[in-house]
């Protein structure tokens, strides 16, 4: 739960850190295909609604 917090609050880190835009460009992409897996996965299995509602990643 912690690390997937730190991927949606990634954006911040170039007010904190110097990065080239390529390299932020590159973690971004690589970070929302991850994001965008998981959602799949969530919408493509087949969850009982208890288990839909202890998965943490999910979006209410």
């Amino acid at each position: 739960m912690t690390a997937h917090n730190l991927i949606y609050w990634f954006f911040l880190i170039p007010f904190f850190t110097p990065m080239s835009f390529a390299t932020g460009f590159l973690i971004y992409t690589v970070i929302l295909f991850t994001r965008f897996l998981a959602n799949t996965y969530i919408n493509l299995r087949n969850f009982t609604p208890a288990q839909y509602y202890a998965y943490p990643l999910r979006i209410p």
